[in-house]
Parts: C-alpha cells; sequence; structure tokens
C-alpha cells in the first residue's frame, strides 16, 4: 500500500504543509488561523488547511514541539469527509519525537479539508473598556482589546473571536502586543447613586453607575474599565471597575469609586431562635429566626445625602420590622432610601424573619 508521510508545522498561525516522504503532486494552501476566547477565560487556536491526499494511505504528522503546544490538547478534526475517507486515532512513534501522527486513508485521489484544534502558547488577548459620562443621564462606552504575542513567529491576520461572538483580525509582531479599538457604544441610559451593599462592596458606600447595554448590540465580555466625567480627551478620572459579562439588553452595575463622606456604621443587634421543631429522636429539625439590625449613617459633606442601603438573604424571608420604608428588590434583595443632611446623623432599625432553617 502506499504510504506518504506529510508534516504539519507548528509555528503558530504562519502553517506550511510539507511532502516530506513522497512529493504531492499539488502544494496544498496556507492554513486560516482562528484563536477562540472562551468564557472561562481559556483560549484555544483552530488552525484550517486542505490537504491534496493520494489513493492509498497518507500519514499526517503535527510538530506540536516546535512551538511549545501542549500534546494532550491537539485534535485533528476532518472538515465535511471525503467520501470513504478513514482517518485512525492520534499516535506517536518513538523515532519522531516531538510530533504527533495520524493514518488518512481514501480510495482515489483527492482534496481534503482539516482542522488542528490545541491550546495556543504565549498568546494573550485583554478586552478592555472606557466609560465616559456624556450627559446628566447618558453615558458613552469603548472597547478596546489587546493582543500579545509571546511566541517567535508574527502573527498575521490573525482570525480572534471572543465570547460574545464578536470578531476581529490582528497583526503582532512577535515579542509585542497591539492594541486596537473594536466599537463605541453612545447615547446610552445611565443613572448614578450611591449605594451601600456590605455583600456586594464591602462596608463602604460606593459611588455606582448603571448602564444598559442595547439589546441590538453585542454581549459585553468581563474586562477592566476606566470610568471619565466626560467624553473629550482630558476629561477628569473618576474611577476604576471590572466590567462583568453582560448579555445585549441587560443592565449592569459598576462601583466607581468609594465615598468616604458618607460614614456608615452598626450591624446585628441579636438573633433570636423561634417555633423549633425537632424530629423524632428529639433533635432540632426546623426553626425561624428573627435577626435585628441598627445601622448609622453620618453625613460629612457639604451636600443632602442620598444613599441606598441594600440588603441580601436567601430562602424565606421577610423584613418584619423597620423605622422606614423598605423597597422589595427580587427574591433575595431589599433597599431603603436614606437621606441625611450635611453634618447630620440619621439611624435605620429593621429586623429579618428567616423562615424554616434547617441546622
Amino acid at each position: 500500500m502506499l504510504r506518504n508521510t506529510i508534516v504539519v508545522t507548528a509555528l503558530l498561525f504562519a502553517t506550511t504543509i510539507l511532502a516530506v516522504a513522497l512529493e504531492l503532486g499539488t502544494a496544498p494552501s496556507e492554513g486560516t488561523e482562528q484563536l477562540i476566547c472562551m468564557p472561562s477565560g481559556a483560549m484555544h487556536a483552530i488552525r484550517s488547511m486542505q490537504v491534496d491526499l493520494p489513493a492509498g494511505e497518507t500519514e499526517l504528522a503535527f510538530d506540536y514541539a516546535a512551538e511549545g503546544v501542549d500534546a494532550a490538547s491537539v485534535r485533528l478534526l476532518p472538515v465535511a469527509a471525503p467520501p470513504a475517507m478513514s482517518i485512525s486515532a492520534r499516535y506517536q512513534r518513538p523515532d519522531a519525537a516531538g510530533r504527533l501522527f495520524w493514518s488518512v486513508s481514501v480510495a482515489r485521489p483527492t482534496t481534503a479539508h482539516f482542522r488542528i484544534w490545541y491550546i495556543p502558547k504565549g498568546i494573550g488577548v485583554k478586552p478592555t473598556y472606557s466609560l465616559h459620562r456624556a450627559g446628566e443621564t447618558s453615558a458613552e462606552l469603548r472597547m478596546s482589546v489587546t493582543t500579545s504575542n509571546g511566541g517567535k513567529e508574527p502573527l498575521q491576520g490573525l482570525l480572534v473571536r471572543l465570547a460574545s461572538g464578536l470578531s476581529y483580525q490582528a497583526n503582532v509582531l512577535a515579542g509585542s502586543e497591539a492594541t486596537q479599538e473594536l466599537f463605541v457604544l453612545r447615547d446610552l441610559p445611565l443613572g448614578t447613586a450611591v449605594i451601600y451593599d456590605e455583600a456586594a462592596y464591602g462596608k463602604q458606600p460606593m459611588a455606582v453607575w448603571a448602564v444598559r447595554c442595547p439589546p441590538e448590540a453585542q454581549p459585553l465580555v468581563t474586562g477592566p474599565v476606566t470610568v471619565f466625567d466626560g467624553t473629550a480627551p482630558g476629561s477628569a478620572l473618576l474611577g476604576r471597575a471590572t466590567l462583568p459579562f453582560t448579555p445585549a439588553g441587560a443592565e449592569m452595575e459598576l462601583p466607581v469609586r468609594p465615598v468616604p463622606e458618607y460614614q456608615v456604621t452598626g450591624g446585628m443587634l441579636e438573633s433570636v431562635q423561634q417555633n423549633a421543631k425537632t424530629d423524632v429522636y428529639g433533635k432540632l429539625a426546623l426553626s425561624d429566626t428573627l435577626e435585628s439590625y441598627e445601622y448609622t449613617f453620618f453625613n460629612r459633606s457639604a451636600e443632602p445625602m442620598e444613599l441606598v442601603f441594600r440588603v441580601h438573604s436567601d430562602g424565606d424571608w421577610k423584613i418584619e420590622k423597620s423605622s422606614a420604608e423598605c423597597l422589595p428588590v427580587d427574591a433575595t434583595t431589599a433597599e431603603w432610601r436614606v437621606s441625611a443632611a450635611p453634618a447630620q446623623a440619621t439611624t435605620l432599625t429593621y429586623s429579618i424573619l428567616k423562615r424554616s432553617i434547617v441546622p
């Protein structure tokens, strides 16, 4: 049986296929490279190529060691396989260290299309944002991406697909990085508030910007965002935050900066067990718990204080008593609007009843 060997070089994003044992009749085309960024942050490289296969058995070899690719991550996938083509599981040979092999058989000469899928090394993709106040109730969001190349070969026309589905092409010299702006979203509805949410932001009031991703836009992938008080160059820097993955049409809350002018102190006063129920062995099975809280808010600024105080709880719970009106947000969240004049303090007391707690 005729047996040929083809080597697929592992020089990232500059693929060449060479006939080693026997010359092929037609030179195959160069590979097309893609870099896929997963929501988890992992990246996969996909190299597409076509190979002119003679009749009989052909051995394909991938030189994964040339660029330090992890052999365990390499997969060879046929695309629209020709009729009666068979491909073996990958294997290695003792006389060819650093290479992976596949045996491909076809009944007649044909052009086959393949994809090699692997985890690249030395390649980095970092999306970043800048958020600008464009008016009292509007904002502008700009997205850029930095592609870094720690390999030995340049990246030329690399197609990068982000977890949101957005794609771009990158050209980066070896050992360097390149930054490019991808898009600008204008006239975004903007809401601002000072929020005390210990579960989300710790024990400090935060200036929070609420911005909605337009329904017609691409989802926004996670990345650092810098917030400015204007759209013009040189606008004042207000703070930095991390933009979470945001689907199209969803709203994001960005904690821009702490607000030390507002001082919040207090916490739980007591926790009382109620309605205890025991099992047949006399052990505690279920109970309710009534938790009482008190917080004091002091306004150290020269302007009136308007603050949102937010609490969270899971399971079956409700606000039992409160010294001010409580606004339910969702099944796990409630909040209050707290006001205080300059150099004045105000106090909030409330209790939460948590039902059917299993010890």
